[in-house]
């Protein structure tokens, strides 16, 4: 049976549409030149999605010194908000992992964990306002998008960010009556049902996560905002930015406080016992937390510059 020749459009749909539409044709020729009918190796398909990547950095104004600087500013508060993103997964990953601290340390420690938790907790919710005030001011630009048109370009990643969140919200319930039934050596590791569902409902929730940052990403980059909006959006970007910042100091110093003074706590075993101080699920936790307090430097980085060249 003679085998169909590969469907290079399936690589070029990887591309930005302004890409697609510049030079659409001679990728297809490519493609179908250099496969000269066989499928594409894994090395192949991996240098065509790094250079889709490349490309859409460069469209989003990500990547490169000269795009215009209200593109620059653009992109800078959109990468900002995807870090924010992540980052709220690695704060719930964190809260999870610290619930009731307090009762594991011996009497007359210091409160410097309370501290670096105090400042998780504060600074956290300093952030989620700073992001809906974001939302606030955008929200008249999006309803005019909506209004132009833009429903139909969205609707079906809109549609499927709901049904994530449908899933995610609807899994807190029986969680959470699942979690009271148990100890809190089940609830960190002991029980491996329970792990490997609170496991799945993370992972549920990255997704969803992940499929609102593309809802906002594909409406943004195409609403008409104007020079004060895109000024405020850069501003609340550039302090949510530093937020991510002061939070992973806060829960680095909760960690290094714990470690000392109760380290029993970090591997859910009990009171007093000897226990190491690394935690796999923390060292995780905090990567993560750097990896977007690190996204989000860089989206403030592309700010700064669109000021300098405005």
């Amino acid at each position: 049976m003679k085998r169909r020749p590969y469907d290079a459009t399936r690589l070029l749909k990887w591309y930005p549409a302004s890409w697609r539409a510049r030079y659409g044709d001679e990728f297809v020729s490519y493609v179908d030149d250099t496969l000269d009918g066989t499928r594409p190796t894994a090395g192949f398909v991996i240098s065509i999605a790094l250079g889709a990547v490349r490309e859409r950095g460069h469209a989003s104004g990500l990547l490169g010194e000269h795009p215009a600087p209200d593109v620059q500013s653009r992109a800078g508060s959109l990468l900002v908000l995807c870090a924010w993103s992540v980052f709220i997964l690695a704060g719930a990953t964190f809260s999870k992992q610290s619930e009731h601290f307090a009762r594991a340390m011996p009497a007359g420690s210091s409160s410097s964990a309370r501290v670096g938790f105090e400042i998780v907790a504060w600074c956290g919710a300093m952030g989620m306002i700073l992001v809906l005030t974001g939302a606030c001011v955008a929200l008249p630009s999006f309803v005019a998008f909506l209004r132009s048109g833009g429903w139909t370009v969205a609707r079906r990643r809109v549609l499927h960010a709901l049904a994530l969140t449908v899933l995610v919200l609807g899994a807190i319930v029986p969680l959470t009556l699942w979690s009271r039934h148990l100890s809190t050596v089940q609830r960190n590791g002991g029980d491996a049902t329970y792990s490997f569902a609170f496991v799945a409902w993370a992972i549920a929730i990255a997704l969803t996560l992940v499929s609102w940052d593309r809802v906002f990403v594909q409406c943004v980059t195409r609403m008409a905002l104007s020079p004060r909006v895109l000024r405020t959006e850069a501003l609340l970007a550039t302090a949510v930015s530093l937020l991510m910042v002061v939070i992973t100091a806060g829960a680095a110093f909760w960690w290094a406080d714990v470690a000392s003074n109760a380290p029993w706590f970090l591997q859910g075993a009990s009171f007093g016992s000897s226990s190491s101080p690394l935690s796999p699920n923390l060292i995780i936790t905090l990567a993560l937390m750097m990896v977007a307090a690190c996204a989000g430097a860089l989206g403030v980085s592309r700010i700064v510059r669109s000021w300098r060249q405005a």
